[in-house]
């Protein structure tokens, strides 16, 4: 992110390096990615000792999230999932005999686990065997003060933005979105 989109709070940067066309490429870039993740560890443990964090909060997709996992565990700081997209691709063996069982283990073992709807509660139960909790979003406006106004629209309607996959795992958030709409409890 931009310097002026970033929270106030300390920031530290990890490469990543994108997949090829090439198949060996893509394995060499896998490898590249494997060691960045032991990276991230090691200065994640180094920090959470140095700083007695009290918990770690990430987000189950990419890698980053099972350093977090581990880290979480050889410190022994509780650690917080956010699941916001079903990302296992089932069709390839690395995904069915490696990466499903061990998300289904970290998973398991986080001290809490934040769903974005109850279709993603259901699915990471029926999946992983995980009980979550559904994280639900925000249905009036954020107001921080008296003298602060809303961005005003030039329609009647609502202003939308989504950013996002469409599937089976957001249908009940779009059921609320549809029926916040239709009531007009977002023309407030």
């Amino acid at each position: 992110s931009p310097v002026p989109d970033r929270l106030t709070c300390r920031h530290v940067a990890f490469p990543s390096a994108r997949g090829s066309r090439s198949l060996w490429l893509s394995r060499a870039k896998q490898l590249i990615n494997w060691a960045v993740l032991l990276w991230v560890s090691l200065i994640a443990v180094l920090t959470i000792k140095r700083r007695r964090i009290g918990v770690i909060l990430a987000v189950l997709q990419g890698w980053i999230c099972f350093a977090a996992a581990a880290v979480g565990r050889l410190t022994a700081t509780p650690y917080v999932m956010v699941v916001h997209d079903d990302f296992i691709c089932r069709t390839t063996w690395f995904s069915k005999h490696i990466l499903k069982p061990l998300t289904g283990m970290v998973l398991r073992r986080a001290t809490h686990i934040y769903a974005v709807s109850p279709a993603m509660q259901r699915l990471i139960l029926s999946e992983f065997g995980a009980h979550s909790e559904v994280q639900w979003p925000a249905t009036e406006a954020y107001r921080t003060s008296e003298g602060s106004r809303p961005h005003t629209n030039n329609d009647d309607g609502p202003v939308i933005l989504f950013a996002g996959g469409l599937s089976h795992a957001v249908d009940d958030g779009l059921d609320l979105l549809a029926s916040l709409i239709s009531s007009g409890k977002l023309k407030d």
